[in-house]
């Protein structure tokens, strides 16, 4: 049950991410500006976030996410620079969302520290 659960999570988060870098093609090849790619991402990484089980996926989208928007989205083309003002604001707002779904979340626990009565 436990594996046929995992693969559910990784094909919806293959799924979403590959959606959202065709989505951010056809937004390149039809208008000049690229503003929204980030954002597409972000929101890609909050689906993922959202509807898979464990912190796992989320996280590797999130991360993916930026190498993906760095490698094609961002001048020079296809190529990797991380020294760009750009791709660092997009590492802190998809690492940001991943992190707000993680506030959101309810922890188990009955508060108090171990060891304490």
């Amino acid at each position: 049950m436990k594996n046929r659960q995992r693969q559910k999570d990784t094909l919806f988060s293959i799924l979403i991410f590959c959606s959202a870098f065709a989505v951010n093609l056809l937004i390149q090849k039809l208008f000049t500006m690229q503003t929204l790619v980030p954002m597409i991402f972000v929101f890609g990484v909050f689906l993922i976030s959202l509807k898979t089980h464990g912190y796992c996926y989320g996280i590797t989208s999130a991360i993916v996410s930026v190498f993906a928007v760095n490698f094609a989205f961002t001048y020079p083309y296809y190529a990797f620079d991380f020294f760009v003002e750009e791709s660092i604001l997009s590492a802190v707002n998809a690492g940001s969302c991943r992190f707000h779904q993680y506030a959101e979340q309810p922890h188990s626990g009955s508060g108090k520290a171990a060891g304490r009565k």
